[in-house]
């Protein structure tokens, strides 16, 4: 996945020591290349579209409102905005280079290539509404001891009036119960924070 390289400007030498790298990682010579910075993203994957036949997208193209999220972005492939008629963006990675270039004679119309990370920033411009609501309910989803998301748990309550507790009985032993309520009421949003905390330490 790196030997068309050569053919559109990219020094043979410089893609040596990536060759080296894929080897010594086991991964592909392209990926090996991209992350040691050997070849920058914008020039492989204009090479890349120049070898298959396929027009490159400059970065701000537009794909389709319906453009799944994150599949979109972690399979490098999406529907092209209304705009560019009917057709797909890839980004590919990896594996799915090597498989390009093999089929290249076999490929649909109406394909485009753009970087990885030109494809992300696409998708997340007219799905970034799910991107958001999705973030917010990750702890929920993977750590629900460790949310408030669909109310709190026994052991947060249990945690939460004991702290209360343990902050009343302070204010009466020290005879000032005017101020241990200003107090109180300043302290609820770290009682219920320091809950969370304990109920999660307690979980484990």
């Amino acid at each position: 996945d790196l030997a068309f390289l050569p053919r559109h400007g990219i020094a043979a030498e410089s893609l040596r020591e990536a060759v080296r790298l894929a080897a010594l990682w086991d991964v592909p010579a392209a990926e090996a290349a991209l992350a040691t910075g050997t070849v920058e993203p914008e020039a492989y994957y204009r090479a890349l579209a120049a070898e298959l036949g396929l027009p490159f997208l400059e970065p701000a193209f537009d794909v389709h409102p319906l453009a799944r999220y994150p599949h979109a972005i972690v399979s490098g492939i999406a529907p092209r905005g209304p705009d560019a008629g009917a057709g797909f963006v890839l980004a590919p990675r990896g594996a799915a280079i090597s498989d390009l270039l093999a089929h290249r004679a076999t490929l649909a119309p109406g394909l485009a290539l753009a970087t990885p990370s030109a494809l992300r920033e696409a998708v997340l411009r007219v799905r970034g509404d799910v991107a958001a609501q999705l973030a917010s309910e990750h702890l929920a989803r993977e750590r629900p001891e460790h949310s408030f998301h669909a109310g709190p748990t026994w052991r947060q309550v249990i945690a939460i009036l004991a702290l209360a507790l343990l902050v009343v009985g302070s204010g009466f032993a020290a005879g000032r119960p005017a101020l241990l309520a200003c107090v109180a009421l300043a302290g609820l949003p770290f009682l219920a924070l320091s809950a969370l905390k304990l109920s999660a330490v307690a979980y484990r």
